[in-house]
C-alpha cells in the first residue's frame, strides 16, 4: 500500500516507506502508567505520514531506514 492510499480509521496496513524524521521522545501518562513516545515522519513517492513510536520501538528505527 502507498501512503496516498491510507485513509482515517484504517488499521493493520502494510506499507514500505523511508524514515525522514524522528522527534525527541517524551513521557506521557497512559492508563497503564507513564510511557515514552516519539513521532516519526515516513515518506514514499506518494506522500508523508506520521507514526507514533512507543517505548522500545523508539530505538528500533533510525532516520534513513526503510521500513515495512
Amino acid at each position: 500500500m502507498k501512503i496516498a492510499d491510507v485513509k482515517v480509521g484504517m488499521s493493520n496496513i502494510t506499507l514500505t516507506a523511508k524514515v525522514i524524521e524522528i522527534s525527541e521522545s517524551r513521557d506521557v501518562q497512559t492508563k497503564y502508567g507513564p510511557r515514552s513516545v516519539a513521532d516519526a515522519i515516513l515518506e514514499d513517492d506518494t506522500g508523508q505520514i506520521s507514526l507514533s513510536l512507543w517505548e522500545t520501538q523508539i530505538k528500533s528505527i533510525a532516520v534513513g531506514d526503510t521500513i515495512n
